[in-house]
């Protein structure tokens, strides 16, 4: 079983933005129920101080338990054929944790994502991971006026905060959607471009980051550690 990280050290949160680590993710499901659904795909890249690196990237196909009969296939292309050969969730599990190490994990539309990761981790590793997470969803409702202003949109009602929209409005490359590292790709661009905007509003450290993009399950940690959960662009 990996180690994994215990509680976010202090000088992870406090560290200034630009000289920190994230590991930016996504996944593709059988579906969006998980107690039913299950992972078939998991990608990531790394940004180092402010900069992506393209070779540290990570990308597995997952073969589900069970018969994959799922519409989703649709969406993502991923077929039952594809995931024959594949190794099991209790496979990759170790090698994600271990690749993530101790960075803030991000990603777009982390309640999503979230709960079949922890569901895995709990059902593979017995146990979960702690590391930080920030969701760029989240971080975009915060700069939703910068956002309008930067954008073609006369109004912060008609911001779409879907990944690839988002992107198209902020004039970002664009990525092959609904593919696990191309999405985490494109969320690492959108990142940039949202700490961009947050440093010239006078955001700074890792912790006043991880308030303002936390998903809502870890809010209550934060809070316990006397962070306020402030979005001076709204």
């Amino acid at each position: 079983m990996p180690d994994f990280p215990q509680d976010p050290k202090q000088s992870t949160f406090d560290a200034p933005i630009e000289l920190s680590k994230f590991v930016v993710f996504d996944t593709e499901l059988t579906g969006l129920n998980p107690r039913s659904g299950q992972i078939i795909s998991i990608g990531a890249i790394t940004i180092n101080c402010l900069k992506i690196i393209p070779h540290e990237s990570f990308y597995s196909v997952v073969r589900p338990e069970g018969a994959m009969i799922s519409t989703a296939t649709f969406v993502h292309r991923i077929t039952p054929e594809n995931l024959v050969n594949a190794p099991s969730i209790e496979e990759i599990l170790p090698r994600f944790v271990e690749f993530c190490g101790d960075s803030i994990l991000v990603g777009h539309q982390l309640e999503i994502d979230l709960p079949f990761l922890r569901k895995a981790c709990r059902k593979a590793l017995r146990s979960t991971i702690s590391n930080p997470f920030v969701d760029t969803l989240r971080l975009a409702r915060c700069c939703k006026t910068k956002i309008r202003d930067i954008g073609t949109t006369k109004s912060v009602n008609e911001i779409s905060y879907n990944l690839g929209r988002l992107s198209r409005l902020l004039d970002l490359p664009l990525f092959p959607q609904h593919d696990a590292l191309g999405d985490a790709l494109q969320t690492a661009y959108l990142l940039l471009k949202l700490i961009w905007i947050l440093k010239n509003e006078g955001i700074s450290s890792c912790r006043e980051l991880c308030v303002m993009g936390s998903p809502s399950w870890l809010q209550a940690c934060l809070l316990r550690w006397g962070i306020k959960n402030n979005c001076p662009m709204r």
